[in-house]
């Protein structure tokens, strides 16, 4: 789902996974999930780098960890799953982690996501609203 933040002269689109669009049908209300897109239409890095995962963000909203990347152009945002408040994740040493790290690496790598880092969100962030600027 393409969405423009009142402030955004450009789209970004919104992709949910089956797995994130099955929960959100039982944790999400309609405008809960228009107002969470609306967000990150706004600022598509507004989540939490995760350590050990770059690529990988964490946002709290409405009481729930939702699990996201953002795609290399910052045009697109995946919504992965839900976590439950508290449930960790893989560590990246972990066979689970190292699978899902591999995977984010091709990724990135292929253009496809951002490699997104904690250190890099500042500068990135001011990158974007320029960029939203030109448009």
């Amino acid at each position: 789902m393409a969405t423009r933040s009142p402030r955004h002269k450009k789209p970004v689109t919104i992709i949910e996974l089956p797995e994130f669009e099955d929960e959100a049908k039982h944790r999400l209300d309609a405008n809960s999930l228009r107002a969470l897109y609306l967000l990150l239409a706004e600022n598509p890095l507004t989540g939490t780098a995760l350590p050990g995962y770059p690529g990988l963000l964490e946002l709290g909203y409405a009481g729930h960890r939702i699990l996201y990347a953002v795609g290399s152009s910052l045009s697109k945002v995946y919504l992965l799953r839900f976590m439950e408040p508290g449930e960790p994740l893989a560590p990246p040493t972990s066979t689970e982690g190292k699978a899902l790290r591999k995977a984010l690496d091709k990724l990135i790598k292929a253009g496809i996501l951002l490699a997104v880092r904690e250190a890099l969100k500042e500068p990135l962030k001011q990158l974007w609203e320029w960029l939203q600027d030109l448009f």
